[in-house]
């Protein structure tokens, strides 16, 4: 639910929204704890995922015609090429990996990988966010003071993920620029508690105790932006044989929204089909021509 909208929504763009979007009935409101005068949009489409067990989903429902490795907890340190392409490598310099295409989807961590190629720093920001949550456990929570739904605006708030111990609500985020380290920050769960208290002043008082007594933990990650914000999917470099190093990353706060198209993008500049975008969005998805040229080694 966003307020502030323009005036003339409803009259502007009633078409290209109809099947996923509509202002809030007054039932919806007063689930969440608002006054039927509130304003408010309905996102029937919308949710939330866990991103980590989404990914273990892809990897099990692969094609057969695919072949996917999974290698967690190891960090590549740089990338070198060799006559086959591009070999990954740790710090002390073991070969985890070699391909003859490599993309760089490590969000922050795209830019020192890709300076290891090319002289030419990625304009990237990382901006880190943290979210509060607390088990719902015993008449920990009220549940009826919590709506049945996510909601986002000045804040937002999840009121019902499973966890090991049991249901959780989720509340945040923060939004630190130029911070590249995942800390938990105290007075991160304040602020997150305040926004909260303004989006949904009902479910914010349910949960205050929590925040009184110490009983709520955070969760902490980088996202990774560019000036423009604007995803970044453009090749870094090119070996002597011809092998590439590709790059996707950028995706904000905006991860899930942007992801299938940048996936689509890349596919189409690798393929030489047609684009998925407009020519003019797709160049400024790329490197800046100066960038674009280092990387080429022109």
């Amino acid at each position: 639910m966003v307020p502030r909208l323009p005036a003339t929504w409803a009259q502007d763009w009633p078409d290209a929204a109809a099947d996923w979007c509509e202002f809030a009935s007054d039932d919806k409101l007063v689930q969440c704890g608002l006054d039927a005068s509130s304003k408010g949009l309905w996102h029937a489409r919308a949710g939330w995922i866990k991103p980590a067990r989404l990914v273990a989903a892809w990897l099990q429902a692969r094609g057969s015609a695919a072949t996917i490795e999974w290698c967690g907890n190891t960090k590549v340190e740089r990338l070198q090429p060799n006559n086959n392409g591009w070999q990954a490598l740790s710090k002390s310099g073991e070969v985890l990996a070699q391909a003859d295409l490599v993309v760089l989807a490590a969000a922050y961590d795209s830019r020192a990988l890709a300076g290891s190629v090319h002289s030419a720093a990625l304009e990237l920001q990382p901006i880190r966010g943290q979210v509060s949550w607390g088990l719902h456990g015993a008449g920990a929570v009220s549940n009826s003071a919590l709506p049945p739904f996510p909601l986002n605006g000045h804040g937002s708030l999840i009121p019902a993920v499973p966890m090991q111990g049991g249901a959780a609500w989720v509340a945040g985020a923060s939004f630190e620029r130029d911070v590249s380290v995942p800390r938990i920050n105290p007075q991160d769960h304040l602020d997150n508690l305040a926004r909260l208290q303004t989006l949904l002043p009902e479910a914010a008082a349910s949960i205050t105790n929590q925040f009184n007594q110490g009983q709520v933990r955070g969760w902490a990650g980088i996202r990774c932006a560019t000036p423009a914000r604007l995803p970044l999917v453009a090749r870094v470099a090119q070996s002597s044989t011809g092998a590439e190093v590709w790059v996707c990353t950028g995706l904000g706060s905006r991860g899930l929204t942007f992801a299938a198209l940048c996936g689509e993008l890349l596919a189409a500049r690798l393929h030489a089909e047609p684009l998925p975008i407009e020519q003019r969005l797709a160049l400024a998805m790329g490197l800046g021509t100066r960038q674009s040229r280092m990387a080429a080694g022109e």
